[in-house]
Protein backbone atom coordinates (compact mmCIF):
# COMPACT_ATOMS: atom_id res chain seq x y z
CA UNK A 1 0.00 0.00 0.00
CA UNK A 2 1.23 3.48 -0.80
CA UNK A 3 3.42 2.32 -3.68
CA UNK A 4 2.87 1.93 -7.39
CA UNK A 5 2.56 -1.65 -8.66
CA UNK A 6 6.30 -2.28 -8.92
CA UNK A 7 6.30 -6.05 -9.39
CA UNK A 8 2.67 -7.08 -9.11
CA UNK A 9 1.91 -10.45 -7.57
CA UNK A 10 -0.39 -11.91 -4.94
CA UNK A 11 0.40 -13.57 -1.63
CA UNK A 12 -1.50 -16.63 -2.85
CA UNK A 13 0.74 -16.88 -5.93
CA UNK A 14 3.86 -16.60 -3.77
CA UNK A 15 2.58 -19.23 -1.32
CA UNK A 16 1.70 -21.62 -4.19
CA UNK A 17 5.33 -21.65 -5.41
CA UNK A 18 6.27 -23.80 -2.40
CA UNK A 19 9.26 -21.67 -1.34
CA UNK A 20 10.13 -21.31 2.36
CA UNK A 21 11.10 -17.64 2.20
CA UNK A 22 10.41 -14.66 -0.05
CA UNK A 23 12.71 -11.67 0.35
CA UNK A 24 10.90 -8.68 -1.13
CA UNK A 25 12.50 -5.34 -1.84
CA UNK A 26 11.89 -1.78 -3.01
CA UNK A 27 9.70 -0.86 0.02
CA UNK A 28 11.60 1.04 2.72
CA UNK A 29 9.46 -0.06 5.70
CA UNK A 30 10.15 -3.48 7.24
CA UNK A 31 7.05 -5.68 7.17
CA UNK A 32 6.22 -9.38 7.42
CA UNK A 33 3.32 -10.08 5.04
CA UNK A 34 3.07 -13.84 5.73
CA UNK A 35 4.73 -16.18 8.19
CA UNK A 36 4.04 -19.47 6.40
CA UNK A 37 5.85 -19.23 4.08
CA UNK A 38 7.81 -16.19 5.12
CA UNK A 39 7.06 -13.22 2.84
CA UNK A 40 9.13 -10.29 4.09
CA UNK A 41 10.04 -6.75 3.15
CA UNK A 42 13.32 -6.21 5.01
CA UNK A 43 13.04 -2.43 4.53
CA UNK A 44 16.06 -0.26 4.04
CA UNK A 45 19.23 -0.30 6.11
CA UNK A 46 19.17 3.42 6.95
CA UNK A 47 16.32 5.91 7.27
CA UNK A 48 16.93 8.65 4.71
CA UNK A 49 14.82 11.38 6.34
CA UNK A 50 12.43 12.13 9.22
CA UNK A 51 9.54 10.20 7.61
CA UNK A 52 11.51 6.94 7.68
CA UNK A 53 11.34 6.32 11.41
CA UNK A 54 12.33 3.46 13.65
CA UNK A 55 15.06 0.82 13.48
CA UNK A 56 16.39 0.02 10.02
CA UNK A 57 18.54 -2.93 9.08
CA UNK A 58 18.39 -6.40 7.57
CA UNK A 59 16.74 -9.74 8.22
CA UNK A 60 19.07 -12.68 8.87
CA UNK A 61 17.44 -15.88 7.61
CA UNK A 62 18.72 -19.13 9.12
CA UNK A 63 17.72 -22.70 8.40
CA UNK A 64 18.82 -25.88 6.83
CA UNK A 65 17.54 -29.15 5.48
CA UNK A 66 13.86 -29.58 6.17
CA UNK A 67 13.90 -26.98 8.96
CA UNK A 68 11.58 -24.03 8.71
CA UNK A 69 13.70 -20.88 8.32
CA UNK A 70 14.02 -18.58 11.32
CA UNK A 71 14.26 -14.82 11.00
CA UNK A 72 16.28 -12.38 13.07
CA UNK A 73 16.11 -8.63 12.48
CA UNK A 74 19.54 -6.98 12.76
CA UNK A 75 19.57 -3.19 13.14
CA UNK A 76 22.26 -1.55 11.01
CA UNK A 77 21.18 2.09 11.02
CA UNK A 78 23.71 4.73 11.96
CA UNK A 79 21.11 7.47 12.49
CA UNK A 80 17.62 6.59 13.76
CA UNK A 81 14.71 8.98 13.19
CA UNK A 82 11.65 9.09 15.46
CA UNK A 83 8.57 11.28 15.82
CA UNK A 84 7.57 12.35 19.33
CA UNK A 85 3.86 13.12 19.42
CA UNK A 86 2.97 15.23 22.44
CA UNK A 87 -0.68 15.70 23.38
CA UNK A 88 -1.01 19.17 24.88
CA UNK A 89 -4.74 18.75 25.43
CA UNK A 90 -5.89 20.38 28.63
CA UNK A 91 -2.56 21.89 29.73
CA UNK A 92 -2.55 25.42 31.08
CA UNK A 93 0.96 26.75 30.35
CA UNK A 94 3.88 26.31 27.97
CA UNK A 95 5.98 24.70 30.69
CA UNK A 96 3.25 22.07 31.16
CA UNK A 97 3.81 21.10 27.52
CA UNK A 98 7.56 20.88 28.15
CA UNK A 99 6.85 18.63 31.16
CA UNK A 100 4.70 16.36 28.99
CA UNK A 101 7.60 16.07 26.55
CA UNK A 102 9.93 15.23 29.47
CA UNK A 103 7.52 12.48 30.54
CA UNK A 104 7.40 11.01 27.03
CA UNK A 105 11.12 11.24 26.40
CA UNK A 106 12.20 8.26 28.55
CA UNK A 107 10.00 5.87 26.53
CA UNK A 108 11.36 7.39 23.32
CA UNK A 109 14.97 7.00 24.47
CA UNK A 110 14.36 3.26 24.96
CA UNK A 111 13.95 3.04 21.16
CA UNK A 112 17.42 4.59 20.71
CA UNK A 113 16.55 7.53 18.47
CA UNK A 114 19.25 9.89 17.26
CA UNK A 115 17.01 12.55 15.69
CA UNK A 116 13.55 13.57 16.92
CA UNK A 117 10.79 15.51 15.24
CA UNK A 118 8.48 16.73 18.00
CA UNK A 119 4.83 17.36 17.12
CA UNK A 120 2.78 19.15 19.79
CA UNK A 121 -0.94 18.82 19.19
CA UNK A 122 -4.19 19.38 21.04
CA UNK A 123 -6.65 21.89 22.37
CA UNK A 124 -4.90 23.85 25.10
CA UNK A 125 -5.00 27.13 27.00
CA UNK A 126 -1.24 27.32 26.32
CA UNK A 127 -1.87 27.76 22.57
CA UNK A 128 -1.40 31.55 22.50
CA UNK A 129 1.67 31.36 24.75
CA UNK A 130 3.30 28.74 22.53
CA UNK A 131 2.58 30.58 19.28
CA UNK A 132 3.69 33.94 20.68
CA UNK A 133 7.30 32.67 20.89
CA UNK A 134 7.75 29.32 19.07
CA UNK A 135 11.55 29.65 19.07
CA UNK A 136 11.58 29.84 22.87
CA UNK A 137 9.49 26.67 23.23
CA UNK A 138 11.55 24.85 20.61
CA UNK A 139 14.66 25.68 22.63
CA UNK A 140 12.95 24.55 25.87
CA UNK A 141 12.15 21.19 24.25
CA UNK A 142 15.71 20.89 22.94
CA UNK A 143 17.12 21.67 26.40
CA UNK A 144 15.05 18.86 27.94
CA UNK A 145 16.27 16.46 25.25
CA UNK A 146 19.90 17.38 26.02
CA UNK A 147 19.42 17.16 29.80
CA UNK A 148 17.37 13.97 29.90
CA UNK A 149 18.98 12.28 26.91
CA UNK A 150 22.56 12.98 27.93
CA UNK A 151 23.33 14.31 24.46
CA UNK A 152 22.19 11.06 22.78
CA UNK A 153 19.33 12.64 20.85
CA UNK A 154 18.98 15.77 18.73
CA UNK A 155 15.64 17.53 18.24
CA UNK A 156 15.53 18.40 14.56
CA UNK A 157 12.28 20.37 14.65
CA UNK A 158 9.29 21.16 16.82
CA UNK A 159 5.91 21.52 15.10
CA UNK A 160 3.21 23.38 17.00
CA UNK A 161 -0.21 22.14 15.94
CA UNK A 162 -2.15 23.24 18.99
CA UNK A 163 -5.42 25.11 18.95
CA UNK A 164 -7.18 27.24 21.56
CA UNK A 165 -10.02 25.76 23.58
CA UNK A 166 -13.45 26.25 22.10
CA UNK A 167 -15.42 28.68 24.22
CA UNK A 168 -18.69 27.39 25.59
CA UNK A 169 -21.47 29.73 24.57
CA UNK A 170 -24.66 29.40 26.64
CA UNK A 171 -27.65 28.36 24.57
CA UNK A 172 -30.58 30.76 24.55
CA UNK A 173 -33.91 29.74 25.99
CA UNK A 174 -36.96 29.10 23.89
CA UNK A 175 -37.31 28.00 20.28
CA UNK A 176 -33.82 29.13 19.21
CA UNK A 177 -32.20 27.16 22.04
CA UNK A 178 -34.25 24.07 21.17
CA UNK A 179 -33.29 24.41 17.49
CA UNK A 180 -29.57 24.71 18.39
CA UNK A 181 -29.84 21.60 20.60
CA UNK A 182 -31.45 19.61 17.79
CA UNK A 183 -28.72 20.72 15.36
CA UNK A 184 -26.01 19.71 17.84
CA UNK A 185 -27.58 16.25 18.11
CA UNK A 186 -27.56 15.86 14.34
Amino acid sequence: EGHAAYAPCTLTALRDKGYDYWALGHVHQREVLLDNPWVVFAGNTQGRHARETGPKGCVLVSGGGSERPSLDFRPLDVVRWEVAGIDAGGVERGYDVVDRFRGTLSALLARNPDVLSVVIDGETRAHDELLADPERWTNEIRAVAVDEGGGRVWVEKVKLRTRPPVAEVPKPDGAVGELLSLMAEL
